[in-house]
């Protein structure tokens, strides 16, 4: 699951529909958090899978569905994030990189499909913090707040009752904390170990709740 902070009004720099960022905030963040099973059939073969996976300095990718399209979908479209800021001497946007992500497994889809979902989260220097959720039929979104898999049904609830606009990251922190008990609670599938991740001007760093 993912939060974004929404600052407090003042000056706007830039606005959209689903994002509010203003000129005298630069403290965006987003808060990416998932379990860290790896799952065959009914074994859990590790519990410390790490499912984010940095595909620049500032946007990340969680994902979630079978090991090896996860893996292999996350590892293409970060090397070609890499290969493009190479190419052209400065980083792609998070709207950029999740725009190309769509297209790309858009253009799978009939050819070798990906059975994952994933959210693309990250900070840019002009525009603050975006999340976007893009599923497996290439479907994307530009949203607030999202979960996906099972245990999101509770989390949506959760987050749906706790989240607004101006959340502080400590504030941020504490829902994460609300979310990870609420899905430990109720899934039926142990996940003992939960990798919690933000993203903010300082990059993409672990965060300890």
């Amino acid at each position: 699951f993912l939060m974004i902070r929404r600052p407090p009004r003042s000056t706007p720099l830039y606005s959209s529909a689903a994002s509010d960022v203003y000129k005298r905030q630069g403290k965006d963040y987003v808060i990416l958090a998932v379990d860290a099973n790896a799952i065959f059939n009914v074994f859990n073969l590790k519990t410390s899978e790490d499912k984010i996976k940095s595909l620049d300095d500032h946007v990340a990718l969680a994902a979630a569905g079978e090991a090896a399209h996860r893996d292999v979908l996350a590892n293409i479209l970060h090397h070609q994030i890499q290969f493009f800021k190479y190419r052209d001497c400065h980083s792609l946007s998070t709207h950029a990189i999740a725009n190309y992500a769509r297209n790309f497994m858009a253009d799978q889809l009939r050819r070798n499909m990906f059975q994952c979902n994933i959210l693309v989260g990250g900070y840019d220097k002009e525009k603050g913090s975006s999340l976007y959720y893009l599923d497996y039929l290439a479907t994307l979104q530009k949203l607030d707040k999202a979960a996906y898999g099972y245990g999101g049904y509770p989390l949506l609830t959760v987050m749906d009752a706790n989240w607004k606009k101006d959340m502080s990251l400590e504030e941020g922190k504490e829902l994460a904390r609300k979310c990870i008990a609420e899905v430990q609670k109720r899934f039926i599938i142990s996940t003992p170990n939960i990798i919690v991740k933000c993203i903010d001007a300082n990059g993409v760093n672990i965060l300890e709740l």
